[in-house]
């Protein structure tokens, strides 16, 4: 069974395929390094989303089709705070997209402590 292309996905609306539609990214504030890795990311999700063949992609970008696939999923899965799409700013090396475990909310017995500590003074659950 052929694998189904992203773009083929029922999932998403076009507008959210079509690169014209993304965010720009402002590239002097990233190191040489940061900047020809975001470029040659960006290049390999316009040509999968242009619909090139995936041998070319890889020729031209030395992205494999795995990494590809997290690429462009991550452009077009991801929103910012005000529900616009992500696009090329997914493909910002080193750019978090998910809050960090600190961040994340804790439930009562894992905030710090031990459990244990219920079971030796069971009054305090009063």
């Amino acid at each position: 069974m052929a694998r189904r292309k992203i773009i083929e996905s029922e999932k998403y609306v076009p507008e959210d395929l079509d690169v014209k539609n993304w965010p720009i990214v402002l590239t002097d504030n990233l190191s040489d390094k940061d900047k020809a890795t975001y470029l040659k990311r960006k290049k390999a999700v316009e040509m999968y989303l242009g619909n090139q063949p995936i041998k070319e992609i890889r020729y031209e970008t030395g992205i494999d089709f795995e990494s590809l696939r997290r690429l462009v999923l991550r452009c077009i899965d991801n929103r910012d705070e005000n529900g616009v799409i992500l696009g090329f700013r997914a493909l910002i090396p080193n750019k978090r997209l998910k809050a960090t475990q600190e961040n994340r909310k804790r439930t009562t017995l894992t905030q710090g402590g031990s459990p244990n500590f219920l079971i030796h003074f069971p009054n305090l659950l009063n």
